[in-house]
């Protein structure tokens, strides 16, 4: 199997299909549907979509993630928490990669923090979808002592989370943004792929370029400017940017 980090030769967007899964579970409609959405963010030149399938399922459901998986062209990031049922359901979808997230009961989304790994669970379902010919990778805090226990554990990828860089300001902010660069280089050293996403505007991605970023999986932020530019404008803004890195 070709592994994930071979499609790196150029920058590379994700759109987080969460945030338009999000607004048709509030409204109880069948609209917007993530995979419409897809559709013209493939046009728009997207590499990939990232899906958060929550135990709960509160926002992208599993017709969401199969349907994906038979009409589109780019790749499909399958996120979940490390249980044995979502094991089991992203097995069976085959994702191109495989993505462990912490998820907590009753939490409004992953925004603003990600915990530290759980090594022993984390192994275990690790090896289990590794032996399933999986690509595996976690979404950690974006601190170096991270990355080394996602490279221990024999992780293809790492989702840097980026959401307290939009939380402080000042020194505490030009400190985070160090922590995130300190992380690139060493993931780079270490040959463990990095994204970098949750929350990140136009703005940040730019900042974020300058520090050896390649890889953004954006979603709220994205969503957002869709509404005034429309999805496929808005997405090959993004496209655009990353390709001129």
């Amino acid at each position: 199997m070709r592994q994930y980090s071979d499609k790196r030769e150029r920058c590379r967007l994700g759109l987080r299909l969460d945030a338009i899964a999000q607004l048709r579970e509030q409204g109880r409609t069948a609209q917007p549907d993530p995979v419409q959405a897809a559709t013209l963010a493939e046009l728009a030149g997207v590499d990939a979509f990232v899906c958060h399938l929550r135990v709960d399922r509160r926002h992208i459901q599993d017709r969401d993630v199969r349907l994906l998986r038979k009409v589109s062209g780019v790749d499909l990031i399958l996120q979940v928490a490390p249980t044995a049922e979502m094991l089991s359901v992203a097995m069976e979808i085959k994702p191109d990669l495989l993505l462990f997230v912490p998820e907590v009961e009753g939490e409004r989304a992953l925004e603003g923090r990600a915990a530290e790994l759980d090594l022993d669970l984390l192994g275990v379902y690790c090896r289990k979808a590794v032996e399933a010919g999986l690509h595996t990778g976690a979404l950690i805090p974006a601190r170096v002592e991270q990355v080394r226990a996602a490279r221990k554990l024999g992780l293809e990828v790492v989702e840097l989370h980026t959401g307290r860089l939009l939380e402080v300001d000042g020194e505490e902010r030009r400190a985070e943004f160090r922590q995130i660069e300190e992380c690139l280089r060493l993931c780079e050293k270490i040959e463990l792929d990095a994204a970098l996403g949750h929350d990140l505007g136009l703005g940040e991605v730019r900042e974020l370029l300058t520090i050896g970023a390649r890889e953004f999986w954006l979603g709220h932020s994205l969503v957002a400017r869709a509404l005034f530019l429309g999805l496929e404008r808005a997405c090959r803004d993004v496209v655009d940017l990353l390709r001129a890195h």
